[in-house]
């Protein structure tokens, strides 16, 4: 059970900020993504992983500084899916044009990205219904970080996005052993 988010607290949510994706994150962006989560001026740090690649792997130091982890999974199905789902009767419409209800009763929500929909699980639906506002840094803008965004907005979160702190999937990191080697991962 989660409780209400005062006025007052900030939140920060960080998103597949993780070794399964560092192949995309540059190296500097790390550094200051540190700076802010060790910052201080937090008070949450929750954390989104995606486990479509197995048992996601965060920074230690993230690890340490959280005080929720969340998984999901990316990407879901197209609108033109889901129309045949509602069709077949595999799903229904919550609301028009917006979100979906399968079979188990989870919710797959419209979202602006590359992904078209985002199924949002349970637990994170729980937490977002407590939430009032958050900032969200990570990535990959237009994917996941974009997915994360628009269900903050179906539950009426306030919800910014640090620019500074976001990474896009386009880019491809030259070297890939720097992350390997100086930093400590824990599997969560």
């Amino acid at each position: 059970m989660f409780v209400k988010q005062s006025e007052s607290s900030k939140v920060l949510v960080v998103c597949d900020v993780q070794l399964e994706f560092m192949f995309c994150i540059p190296e500097e962006y790390i550094s200051k993504l540190k700076r802010e989560v060790l910052s201080g001026k937090w008070n949450e740090i929750v954390v989104i992983v995606d486990e479509n690649s197995g048992d996601p792997h965060i920074p230690m130091w993230l690890y340490e500084a959280s005080t929720l982890i969340l998984k999901k999974s990316y990407g879901s199905y197209g609108l033109t899916e889901m129309d045949d789902f509602v069709e077949d009767g595999s799903f229904r419409i919550e609301k028009e044009g917006e979100s979906w209800i399968n079979e188990f009763e989870q919710l797959v929500i419209k979202v602006d990205g590359c992904h078209e929909t985002f199924h949002v699980p349970d637990d994170m639906i729980d937490y977002f219904k407590t939430l009032k506002s958050v900032t969200l840094v990570g990535g990959a803008e237009d994917e996941c970080l974009q997915d994360i965004y628009d269900a903050l907005l179906y539950f009426d979160v306030d919800a910014e996005i640090n620019d500074d702190l976001t990474y896009g999937g386009y880019f491809r990191n030259q070297f890939t052993d720097w992350y390997e080697f100086e930093m400590e991962w824990v599997q969560v």
